[in-house]
């Protein structure tokens, strides 16, 4: 078992580095999150194996904090969750009180059921303890269930660890272009505290760039906006000061890949650009970065800040958006899992095997 874990640890090393090397070169990667969500996993799983192999070669003596380790590493990640999940139940219920009924702010609710229901499978569900009494099929049943749920938190953390590395591992901006996404609008027309939050950006990129780019304003009008949210987004510039000259506006758009491909039909008819700046806002960055890279668009993203209780409806949003943009990707993925729940069932792999 020593053996074992210092293997495991060295290959968690090696796979953090990978990882970070690839991560300094293209920053707007989704396999980044995972890279160094799997490499921590193999270093913790790693230590603990030699520190359990120690203790069986009589090399350690068990001390109690050494008990409190081990017993964290059986709880720990369902407590983990089960703290995580009632988070998001109150974040969920604040977010209906404060803005209102709608299915997109029952999002955190979701979440947070889900998040209960892993804590509950991994840690005090069915067949963690004695499964006698059950027949065969039921248990096989249940050991898959188990370990499918395992992996729904592994994958929206390592989602969200790419898109944090997306957001906050910018470029200096760019003097050419800088791409506001847009979004929703008021009633009235004007901007919501969620697009602000991107308008401010582009402008503070603006400036950070010597005031020397062209601001592409993109995004179409909705049926039910009174303008474009392109004409929206430049009046709000205007207004905070950019001049009327250097702004530009792309108002055909109706999803990200289209803002960003229009984008780039009008940077390509004004010369076209090396590279580009792409404001969006925090939660939104990494799907921004991979439309723009199919668009190809060289660009890197700077982010508005989203305000606390908002950020897990609209990261779940992104997250369902990738997936189902990624969906044969996940497919495979899946197909894996199966491959590797029936090496279970065979002997072949134990039960504790990623």
């Amino acid at each position: 078992m020593f053996l074992k874990g210092a293997v495991c640890c060295a290959l968690g090393v090696v796979l953090g580095l990978v990882t970070y090397l690839r991560m300094r070169r293209r920053a707007n990667l989704i396999s980044t999150g995972f890279g160094f969500e799997l490499g921590f996993l193999l270093v913790a799983g790693g230590a603990v194996d030699m520190l359990w192999g120690a203790v069986l070669d009589g090399v350690v003596e068990v001390t109690p904090l050494m008990e409190v380790v081990f017993i964290g590493v059986i709880f720990g990640r369902g407590i983990l969750y089960a703290l995580i999940g009632v988070a998001l139940l109150a974040d969920g219920a604040y977010l209906v009180r404060r803005e209102g009924f709608s299915l997109a702010h029952l999002l955190p609710f979701g979440l947070g059921v889900v998040m209960l229901a892993v804590a509950y499978l991994i840690t005090l569900g069915p067949g963690t303890g004695d499964s006698q009494g059950l027949i065969e099929w039921a248990e096989n049943l249940i050991s898959m269930v188990r370990m499918l749920a395992s992996y729904i938190p592994i994958a929206l953390f390592g989602v969200w660890i790419s898109n944090e590395i997306c957001y906050r591992s910018r470029r200096p901006p760019e003097r050419e272009y800088v791409i506001v996404l847009g979004c929703g609008l008021r009633p009235d027309g004007s901007v919501t505290p969620l697009l602000r939050g991107r308008l401010d950006a582009a402008i503070r990129a603006y400036e950070e760039g010597g005031q020397e780019a062209k601001i592409i304003c993109s995004g179409g009008q909705g049926a039910d906006e009174i303008v474009s949210e392109a004409r929206a987004m430049a009046n709000y510039l205007v207004e905070q000061g950019i001049p009327e000259r250097d702004v530009l506006l792309e108002d055909k758009s109706t999803t990200t890949e289209e803002n960003l491909r229009f984008s780039r039909a009008i940077i390509d008819e004004c010369g076209g650009a090396s590279h580009c700046t792409i404001a969006t806002n925090s939660y939104h960055c990494l799907r921004a970065a991979m439309c723009a890279r199919r668009a190809g668009i060289r660009a890197s993203c700077v982010g508005g800040r989203t305000a606390l209780f908002y950020y897990p409806a609209a990261f779940f949003r992104e997250y369902i958006a990738l997936v189902v943009r990624n969906r044969y990707a996940v497919g495979i993925f899946f197909a894996l899992t199966m491959v590797r729940f029936a090496l279970y069932l065979t002997g072949v792999l134990p039960e504790g095997v990623f």
